[in-house]
């Protein structure tokens, strides 16, 4: 085969031609700007996760004691009713025993009114609370009220 003759266009450019040495270097400064850029990026993203982790290991903690907190009041408010609860009765029941005692049954029969009453408001206010405790956790609201 035959070697094809260069041209005008081509006799004088036998010798490939780079980019200019000024050009190298300002792509070269370009580069290395970029690469600080990129460390000061990741730098940053490394920053903002250490304090997203941090955010959320307080949130978890304030959230461990909340539920403490919450299942204490919880523990408090229902020994606070049960004592109530008992303490009314115990009333209840040395005010039956005094009457049977001094044999007048027309005040046992006015105590066991009186007793019938406030137990049927108490029943009453209890059944209430659970309906309205019930239809708040269907809601999904908070059972404090908040």
């Amino acid at each position: 085969m035959a070697k094809p003759k260069p041209t005008k266009k081509t006799e004088g450019n036998n010798q490939l031609q780079g980019p200019p040495h000024e050009l190298l270097k300002e792509f070269l400064s370009h580069q290395g700007k970029e690469l600080e850029i990129r460390a000061q990026e990741v730098q940053l993203d490394y920053e903002r996760e250490k304090n997203n982790k941090s955010v959320a290991e307080i949130s978890i903690k304030a959230n461990l004691e909340d539920r403490a907190n919450l299942r204490d009041h919880f523990e408090r408010s229902h020994k606070r009713s049960l004592n109530a609860i008992l303490i009314g009765s115990g009333m209840a029941i040395a005010a039956v025993c005094y009457c049977l005692y001094l044999d007048k049954e027309a005040l046992l029969l006015k105590v066991a009114e009186i007793v019938a009453v406030f137990l049927a408001g108490f029943l009453g206010g209890w059944g209430y609370k659970s309906t309205k405790d019930e239809q708040k956790l269907r809601s999904g609201n908070d059972i404090l009220g908040e």
